[in-house]
Parts: C-alpha cells; sequence; structure tokens
C-alpha cells in the first residue's frame, strides 16, 4: 500500500515559516528508508514500523 506524504502547502512558505512549522504539527521530511518491516501479532493483524530521519 502506498502512503500519500503530500504537503499541504507549498514547500517554499513550509521552508521559511518556522512559527507556523512548529505549531502545526509538520515535520521537515529528511529521509525515508526504502524499507520497511511489517510484523504481525495474530495470524490476521499486521501493522508496519517505518522510520523517518
Amino acid at each position: 500500500q502506498d502512503i500519500n506524504i503530500s504537503l499541504w502547502r507549498l514547500p517554499e512558505k513550509v521552508k521559511f515559516d518556522r512559527s507556523v512549522f512548529m505549531n502545526q504539527g509538520e515535520w521537515e521530511l529528511l529521509g525515508v528508508l526504502p524499507y520497511f518491516r511489517e510484523f504481525s501479532m495474530e495470524s490476521s493483524d499486521y501493522y508496519a514500523e517505518m522510520k523517518f530521519y
């Protein structure tokens, strides 16, 4: 399954607006690992771990 990580605002506005950057929960995405780990607690329940640096 794909994950949509599109921005709500233009990248230029996010880059220079530090007050809103901290208050609205936006993060600066530095990189995404090319893989993820999938775990199974029971036979039909799955979840994935993704790390963002």
